[in-house]
């Protein structure tokens, strides 16, 4: 039951180690300007929106496994 094999779970491109957990909207991050005091003090100068970032051995307690989708239907099965 990890982050791997839950079906709100999106790798990055490329990777299979690390992705997206997209179980909630996006959350909003601050980002600072990348140095001086205002990074030392977590002052921000912008704000963006991301969905948290986990491994893929990560796992939390809103897990649901990823189930193969369905077969369609084509209208001529018959149900018994």
């Amino acid at each position: 039951m990890t982050c791997q094999t839950c079906k709100y779970w999106t790798a990055f491109k490329g990777s299979k180690e690390k992705g997206q957990c997209r179980r909630f909207s996006p959350e909003v991050v601050p980002e600072t300007d990348g140095g001086g005091i205002a990074t030392l003090f977590f002052v921000s100068t912008d704000l963006k929106t991301k969905w948290p970032e986990t491994l893929y051995d990560d796992w939390c307690g809103e897990y649901e496994s990823k189930q193969a989708p369905e077969p369609k239907k084509t209208g001529t099965e018959i149900e018994t």
